[in-house]
């Protein structure tokens, strides 16, 4: 009987309540476990490109969120768009981007690049180059074999007042007595700036370089000055003969109104010449008669 009654005590213990309620706790505790498992899941493949699900197949689902970009972020400035071709137009924009006003550029300064491309980056920065002082140093010209190209409105002496306005657009002269004083005596101290201080300081400059600062100031400067007659012959003569020779050019191919270039040689037939205002003309080889009326004085320079 005693048993029994265990037996019976036993059966009340381990009811179908009692096991339902453990299975429902069971349930509800591997419910939850399954549910965190799918979130960590679900966090792991926000990882995966989009293009890429995590069997490797492509993802055609419309995911708008943008997975962040393990590529470094490129550091180089973008450029900035090309100026316009048009010379007044390139101007205006290269003032904008650099904080200047159109008005800052007087006229003659927009007229000459209008007219002369190479002059291009004396006009452009003309606001702000002009009024600093630049050195000058033309010592590797010292052992020179030929008469060197200079150029009037280069940034080291084109700002500085010579005459009228700025020597980027008055100093010719002044620049080809340079390349001849140079190239004959190799003085490199008589550069454009020297020789435009010697033309004020005689008095060769009178609304324009006279024809005596050749005539009579390359004395000063030890070298000689022939007049020349307008004949090819006495110009190839001088020319064979180390001289260079400075024109005087009234108005045509090298000029509006009146300038100076010179001849440093001859080449099959036609004359090399150095323009200090043009590049692109003291490349081109020169048929006397394309010129020879438009010489209006011209001179041998040599050494004393």
């Amino acid at each position: 009987m005693a048993d029994t009654k265990r037996r019976s005590k036993a059966g009340k213990r381990y009811s179908p309540v009692i096991t339902l309620a453990f299975a429902l706790i069971l349930f509800i505790v591997m419910t939850s476990a399954l549910f965190s498992v799918f979130r960590h899941l679900s966090g792991n493949t926000a990882n995966i490109t989009p293009m890429q699900t995590e069997g490797g197949q492509p993802d055609l689902s419309n995911n708008s969120s943008e997975p962040e970009s393990t590529e470094p972020e490129s550091t180089e400035p973008t450029p900035p768009p090309p100026l316009p071709d048009d010379p007044v137009e390139r101007i205006k924009a290269y003032a904008a981007r650099n904080g200047y006003q159109f008005s800052d550029y007087p006229e003659p300064i927009v007229e000459l690049l209008t007219k002369n491309p190479d002059t291009e980056k004396f006009v452009l920065e003309y606001p702000f180059a002009k009024d600093v002082k630049h050195e000058i140093d033309l010592s590797d010209l010292k052992d020179c074999t030929e008469v060197p190209r200079l150029y009037q409105w280069d940034q080291r002496w084109g700002y500085i007042f010579y005459g009228s306005d700025v020597a980027g657009l008055t100093a010719c002269g002044p620049t080809c007595m340079s390349m001849v004083a140079i190239y004959l005596t190799k003085n490199t101290d008589y550069t454009p700036a020297y020789m435009m201080q010697y033309a004020l300081d005689n008095r060769y400059y009178n609304g324009g370089t006279n024809w005596v600062f050749f005539s009579q100031g390359a004395a000063g400067l030890g070298l000689n000055a022939q007049e020349l007659p307008l004949s090819k012959g006495k110009i190839i003569q001088q020319l064979e003969a180390g001289n260079p020779v400075v024109c005087s050019m009234g108005p045509g191919l090298f000029t509006e109104v009146g300038h100076y270039i010179v001849l440093v040689g001859v080449e099959d037939g036609k004359f090399r010449v150095n323009d200090p205002n043009s590049i692109v003309r003291s490349n081109m080889l020169w048929e006397y008669d394309d010129i020879k009326s438009q010489i209006r004085n011209l001179w041998a320079m040599s050494k004393k």
